[in-house]
């Protein structure tokens, strides 16, 4: 079979010329800094992660008859394009070596600048003619494999196993048989014969066998042991794996109080396989029942039960109690036995206490609260060693309370002094206000804070006031003796004094740029202001300005053909006053009202021919005399938002001018900027 292959070859510039010139050299070369596929479509990195350069070299020879050298730099890749060939190449690199097959060798083309990262260079190249040689081609076609795993590889023949790329192998392969085979991690080889000829193989699917199944293991007669497979950790029961090489695996158990255990198991090509291990106990089920607390060879279990697993063996246990000799004992635990165990209880440390009042007085006693029998004097025996708190109580006088450290088989002594108790009650009264004015049963008392003595014992009234905070009334229990109370008065919101500040300002609106407003506000205020444009207002109107304004009112007959749009002017004047109100933080709100003017006005056309075509008066001609097709006015409204800041003051607002008796409204926005005192 023959086909047309391309082959550049070069030839004379000119019959007659005595030598022939050089067949390949550079014509340009340039940066292009508009073309971004450097940097972002067609982005390549090299070894030293940094973005390449790419030299486009467009020429019509064919990329398969170049070699590119470009010294230790290296070039990461070539390809061709349609009418191009791309270079990438490190940033930095100075020189380039063009070898051509039929053409030779265009050595060390040196750049014009060092190559500069993420940047595209376009090098034009000049060669000789092209002419078409038909040579014989050799014999090949391309054989197609395809196959889905991943990690999946392909070896023909004796060559080294290639991936497949995107599930997909093609290789040209020379006519003849060729051998193949198809091998994938945990999976079966596929392997077979092709024969390649002229026509193109219908491509190979090649379907690998699973070389592995699924493993569940499951542990009794608990779940939750850790699992090695072929010694290595894969979780805890109950586990699954469900990619496990076919064959025998080696699955070891283990978990705490429980004898490991070890079993072969044989998975089988894409089955499930189910493991059960029984794991031997190696423990003991123990409950301790105690009047104390609980320690295992000196560690704190818990208060007065306690159980739990063990593993066999012998235990030091022992139980505490404050005020109390520990008892101990020596336990074994044996495998798979349940068992009770009472403890003994720790033995009570016993002291003595005896108890005497001054002037004889019979009183009760309490130790740690519980009353013991009889009265003062008395002796308490067999109370537990350590401190305790002790409490005499009589009528008529206050309680006394003592603590007391009792020790084991000794006589402690208590004199105590009893006081006797009031007969009227005392308060001491006092209140988060300072001077709160104080009634007692409705009886002036004082201002807080203050001590009212020689009250009465039983219920009583106190009434609290203050200017600045709300009434209060409280009642209180008196006891013989000392009494306090404290009044928590909620305050009465009061407005914040506010410092009155005048202003005058400067205001600029797109129809009327000159304004002036001026006011004073403390928590209320009031405002002037007047705006106005520069033609036609009270102010440049005055007894030399000769222009005139006229509108649809005069001369109703003048159509809008009759303006010249050219010339447009505005009319626009406006008195407006209001009130202010401070916010807080330097801000003001205001709004207001008055009487506004506003109109677009324009001269008429040249005399002669508006004449002509709009017989007119004569004075609507005039260089200085303007027509107003619609003026606009009515009521003035405005509202906005002022801040005041040291000697500066700043607004913004919106004015609208309506009740006009025209169908359009007019409102703009102003801003304004002065002064405050």
């Amino acid at each position: 079979m023959k086909r047309i292959l391309p082959l550049v070859v070069a030839c004379c510039l000119a019959a007659g010329l005595p030598a022939a010139a050089q067949e390949l050299s550079v014509v340009e070369f340039y940066a292009n800094g508009a073309d971004q596929s450097a940097r972002i479509t067609d982005r390549r990195t090299d070894r030293n992660n940094k973005t390449c350069a790419i030299v486009k070299i467009e020429t019509p020879l064919a990329w398969s008859d170049f070699t590119f050298e470009a010294g230790m730099a290296g070039i990461e890749h070539s390809e061709p394009r349609t009418g191009e060939i791309w270079l990438y190449l490190s940033p930095g690199t100075r020189r380039l070596t063009l070898k051509h097959a039929h053409l030779g060798v265009l050595r060390d083309y040196e750049f014009s600048e060092p190559l500069r990262e993420a940047t595209v260079y376009i090098m034009k190249l000049r060669s000789g003619t092209v002419r078409t040689v038909v040579e014989e081609t050799p014999a090949f076609q391309y054989l197609v494999i395809h196959c889905a795993l991943k990690g999946a590889t392909v070896k023909i023949d004796d060559a080294a196993p290639e991936m497949f790329l995107s599930g997909k192998f093609s290789k040209p392969l020379p006519y003849g048989k060729h051998a193949y085979t198809v091998e994938a991690p945990l999976h079966h080889p596929v392997s077979g014969l092709v024969e390649i000829t002229a026509g193109k193989p219908e491509p190979i699917h090649a379907t690998l066998r699973p070389a592995f199944g699924k493993l569940t293991i499951h542990t009794q007669p608990e779940q939750g042991a850790e699992v090695l497979i072929d010694g290595e950790w894969r979780g805890v029961t109950p586990l699954t794996v469900d990619t496990l090489r076919s064959g025998k695996h080696t699955v070891r158990a283990f978990k705490n109080l429980f004898i490991p255990v070890t079993e072969d198991c044989v998975v089988h090509d894409g089955q499930a396989t189910t493991a059960q291990l029984t794991l031997p106990s190696n423990f003991a089920t123990l409950a301790f029942r105690a009047d104390g607390d609980i320690y295992i060879n000196n560690e704190r279990k818990a208060a007065g039960t306690w159980n739990d697993r063990l593993t066999p063996g012998l235990y030091n246990v022992e139980v505490r109690k404050p005020s109390h000799r520990s008892s101990f004992a020596t336990i074994e635990a044996r495998n798979g036995e349940q068992r009770t165990i009472n403890l003994d209880p720790p033995k009570p440390m016993y002291g003595m206490l005896d108890v005497t009042v001054a002037a004889h007085i019979e009183a009760a006693v309490l130790v740690d609260g519980k009353r013991q029998p009889g009265a003062t004097p008395m002796v308490v025996n067999e109370i537990l060693a350590g401190e305790h708190e002790i409490t005499l109580t009589a009528d008529g006088y206050e309680p006394y309370t003592e603590k007391i450290q009792i020790a084991e088989g000794r006589m402690a002594t208590l004199q105590a002094t009893l006081r006797e108790k009031p007969k009227t009650a005392t308060l001491t009264v006092d209140a988060n206000a300072a001077g709160a004015t104080v009634n007692i049963n409705g009886a002036y008392a004082g201002t807080t804070p203050l001590t009212q003595t020689d009250l009465k014992p039983g219920k009583a009234t106190v009434a609290f006031s203050h200017y600045r905070y709300k009434p209060l009334t409280q009642t209180v229990t008196l006891r013989p003796g000392a009494n306090e109370l404290y009044g928590q008065l909620k305050e009465k919101w009061t407005m914040p004094p506010v410092k009155g500040r005048a202003f005058a300002e400067y205001l600029y609106a797109p129809a009327s740029p000159f304004g002036v407003s001026i006011g004073y506000c403390k928590r209320w205020g009031a405002y002037l202001r007047y705006k106005a444009d520069r033609l036609f207002s009270l102010i440049a109107n005055d007894e030399s300005d000769s222009r005139t304004l006229y509108t649809a009112n005069d001369y109703p007959d003048v159509t809008d053909s009759d303006l010249n749009k050219d010339s447009r002017e505005v009319r626009r004047e406006a008195f407006t006053a209001g009130v202010m109100f401070y916010l807080a933080g330097g801000f003001y709100l205001h709004a207001g009202a008055g009487y506004g003017v506003y109109g677009e006005a324009f001269r008429l056309k040249t005399p002669d021919v508006a004449y002509a075509e709009r017989p007119l008066d004569s004075e609507l001609y005039d260089f200085d005399s303007y027509f107003c097709p619609d003026l606009q006015q009515g009521l003035e409204l405005e509202g906005g938002l002022s801040y005041s800041f040291s000697y500066l003051y700043f607004s913004v607002g919106y004015h609208l001018l309506t009740l006009t008796g025209s169908d359009s409204v007019f409102g703009s926005f102003h801003a304004g900027f002065g002064v405050a005192f």
